[in-house]
């Protein structure tokens, strides 16, 4: 297991996407890379990070330090036969500590004004719990942005 170092909440609204890289080099390469530079090398827009700008801000942070990183973008379905399955072999993988998980919460439009346009978060996980099937995320939302939304130090998915 491991957990976010204190103040790394991503900077604004939409820097989710450079904040997980931030947080998933805290564990692989034990540095704080500001989510400035971040923000930079993946060609993040106030629209957000893309999965293929997240490669390209992994490959510039590789370059720049030396290290060899694997990208790999998996549905959760793609983790295992059966829900329990998934959540075992997630669990195998966060154990390892040369493996950091992020993941991608799609979710379609909003409101009134729902546009169809699939919109996302993105999120890293902290702690597995295999056998009550819940993940723990670091949310990135809940530091730095708490005069937006209300501070939480991390948040379940079920």
């Amino acid at each position: 297991m491991y957990t976010t170092a204190t103040g790394l909440g991503q900077n604004y609204l939409w820097s989710c996407g450079a904040n997980m890289l931030q947080q998933l080099f805290k564990k692989l390469l034990n540095k704080t890379i500001p989510e400035d530079y971040l923000i930079t090398v993946c060609g993040t827009t106030t629209k957000g990070t893309g999965h293929n700008q997240l490669k390209t801000g992994v490959a510039a942070v590789g370059k720049k330090y030396g290290a060899k990183f694997k990208v790999e973008f998996k549905n959760f379905s793609d983790t295992g036969k059966t829900i329990d399955e998934r959540f075992k072999n997630i669990g195998k993988l966060l154990e390892k500590s040369n493996v950091a998980i992020g993941f991608h919460i799609g979710y379609q439009g909003s409101g009134a004004k729902a546009s169809g346009e699939i919109f996302g978060h993105y999120e890293v996980i902290d702690i597995i719990d295999v056998k009550n099937r819940k993940i723990r995320a670091l949310n990135s939302l809940g530091y730095k942005l708490n005069e937006c939304l209300p501070e939480t130090p991390a948040m379940e998915v079920i």
